[in-house]
C-alpha cells in the first residue's frame, strides 16, 4: 500500500529547485493540478485518497519520504478527470520539479527516462494490488493494510477508530469489529486514539489475504 521510494541519486540527477511546506491534512495535489510538475516528497508521509462529493475520504495508498507523484500526467501531457488527491498525512516538505527541468535532465542522461518508467510501473502495480484488495479482499484485510501502511517505526498508529473508519470508507461499527478481531489474534493492542502493532509480519500477511 506504499508507493516506491526514489533513489536519492535519481533526485540529484534532476535537481529540486522549489520546495514547499505542507501541514498535515492539507491537500498537496489533485490529479489535474500543475500538470507540468513532478512532485517529490522530501520528508513526511502523504496519503493518496479518493474524495467523495459529500466530503468523505477513502485512503488508497501511502506515499513515504522520497516518493514521487504527478509524473504520469506530466509525461502524458493529458488532463485527467479524477477525484484522487494527495493529502499530507504528517507535516511534509514537498519538492516541485518542472517538466522543462525533467526533460532537460533526460536529454543529458537518457537512462533517467527508464527510471521514471520503473517508478510509474511500480506505482501501477501498487494500485493494482489495492484494487484487488478492495474488490476481492475482506474488510479485515483492508483494515490490516491500512494499519500496516500507517504504522510508525515503533509500530504505533496514532489514530482514532472514527478516523480509521473514515480512511477505510467503512462504518465505525465494522472497523471496531475488525480491530477487536485483530486484537484477539494478538496482532495489535488497542488504546485511546492509538493502535499498537504487535506482529507486523502477521498484519502484512492478513493484509494480502484475498477472499
Amino acid at each position: 500500500m506504499q508507493f516506491t521510494e526514489l533513489d536519492l541519486a535519481w533526485l540529484e540527477r534532476i535537481g529540486v529547485k522549489h520546495t514547499v511546506q505542507v501541514r498535515a491534512d492539507n491537500v498537496i495535489k489533485a490529479v489535474d493540478d500543475d500538470p507540468d510538475t513532478l512532485y517529490v516528497l522530501l520528508s513526511g508521509t502523504a496519503r493518496v485518497s479518493l474524495l467523495y462529493p459529500d466530503g468523505r475520504e477513502r485512503m488508497v495508498s501511502l506515499v513515504v519520504s522520497k516518493g514521487a507523484f504527478g509524473e504520469l500526467v506530466m509525461l502524458s501531457e493529458t488532463t485527467l478527470q479524477s477525484s484522487v488527491v494527495v493529502i499530507a498525512h504528517t507535516n511534509c516538505l514537498v519538492g516541485k520539479i518542472a517538466y522543462a527541468d525533467v526533460l532537460a535532465a533526460v536529454r543529458r542522461d537518457p537512462d533517467l527516462l527508464r527510471d521514471i518508467m520503473r517508478l510509474t510501473a511500480a506505482k501501477s502495480a501498487s494500485l493494482m494490488r489495492e484494487f484487488e484488495r478492495s474488490t476481492f479482499g475482506s474488510g479485515l484485510s483492508q483494515i490490516a493494510a491500512l494499519l500496516f501502511a500507517l504504522r510508525g517505526e515503533d509500530g504505533s498508529v496514532d489514530i482514532s477508530q472514527d478516523r480509521l473508519a473514515g480512511l477505510a470508507g467503512k462504518s465505525r461499527v465494522t472497523v471496531a469489529h475488525h480491530l477487536h478481531d485483530l486484537e484477539k489474534k494478538g496482532v495489535i493492542r488497542l488504546g485511546r486514539s492509538k493502535i499498537q502493532v504487535l506482529d507486523a509480519d502477521q498484519l502484512e500477511r492478513l493484509s494480502n489475504k484475498l477472499i
